[in-house]
């Protein structure tokens, strides 16, 4: 391309695919459209990381996420009704793989496709077979190349080069979005290589937090927000994962845009903090007319009153 002015580059807005999960939609961002209205969700030919612990949840997640995208009309396209999914497995064979998808929301819909291939150019050639419109990698380190393990085969594998095409080019054919998803090291980085953080354009970290549950987080993301703040909390169930917390009513942009009020955490914060000081005030007072009460009681009284008060309180 060569110099240009920085006035004469044209810009477009980024297309956005609904995961039909508004915290996570949340969570990848927005822009807005060339009519005024709001895209949210994942950015289409781009690519997203999930590192995360090993048994957190990401492919539970991920399946989840499938599961949605799988079942989105997709309005003006005949030759494709439905948005397309793909879903490389390569930590367990895909009979096994399809039980869980089954077990955790019913029959798979037709246009959610699976793959065991675990090569890059496997990988590109299912992609372009199937046109698929969302690519799940499952996960990045079982890729032949990515065992390799130099900074240069991983980008290969994401850019490509004159020997095959990578992620990014394949992105770039069609509307689509690529998740790969990543074990998570003791010092809570992607396995591999730090070039892959740099190469994706978004990278969400996965935490357990809790007996069967965990929290996501974007740690990168050019095209959304990060902070302390832009994180949710999930929890495993049978039939899938559920999201148990969130900050998005926090977001003034997007309670905007959705129209809904926006939650004032400090207000909120204030009145349960008011609102305890009153119980305690009220237990105090009980508390004072109680010692009274026994002070001045017969021995049988006040026995009577402990042992209904332990009952009350679970006392051992």
């Amino acid at each position: 391309m060569g110099v240009k002015q920085a006035n004469n580059v044209k810009s477009r807005p980024v297309s956005r695919l609904t995961t039909q999960m508004e915290e996570l939609d949340w969570l990848y961002g927005g822009n807005k459209r060339p009519d005024g209205l709001w895209y949210w969700g994942l950015p289409f030919e781009k690519i997203s990381l999930w590192a995360g612990q090993a048994g957190v949840g990401k492919s539970r997640l991920a399946i989840t996420l499938a599961r949605n995208v799988s079942r989105i009309r997709n309005v003006g396209h005949p030759q494709f009704p439905y948005f397309n999914v793909l879903y490389f497995q390569s930590e367990v064979d895909i009979s096994t793989f399809k039980n869980w998808v089954e077990s955790d929301g019913g029959k798979m819909p037709a246009n959610l496709y699976l793959s065991d291939s675990d090569t890059l150019e496997e990988q590109v050639a299912d992609i372009e077979k199937v046109n698929a419109h969302l690519v799940i990698v499952d996960s990045i380190n079982m890729i032949e190349e990515f065992r390799n393990g130099s900074d240069s085969s991983l980008k290969k594998m994401i850019e490509g080069d004159s020997s095959g095409r990578g992620y990014r080019s394949v992105c770039k054919d069609n509307p689509r979005h690529i998740i790969l998803l990543s074990q998570l090291t003791k010092d809570g980085k992607a396995r591999g290589s730090s070039v892959l953080s740099h190469l994706v354009d978004a990278e969400f970290k996965l935490w357990a937090s809790g007996l069967g549950e965990f929290y996501m987080k974007p740690t990168k993301n050019r095209y959304g927000k990060t902070g302390p703040n832009i994180k949710t909390w999930l929890a495993h169930r049978e039939d899938g994962v559920e999201i148990i917390m969130h900050f998005r009513d926090e977001d003034e942009l997007w309670c905007s845009t959705h129209n809904i009020p926006m939650r004032d955490l400090w207000e909120e914060c204030r009145e349960s903090r008011e609102a305890t000081d009153r119980e305690l005030k009220k237990m105090d007072k009980r508390f004072f007319w109680l010692n009274i009460l026994l002070r001045f009681s017969p021995n049988s009284v006040r026995r009577s009153v402990i042992k209904n008060l332990q009952e009350e309180v679970n006392f051992e």
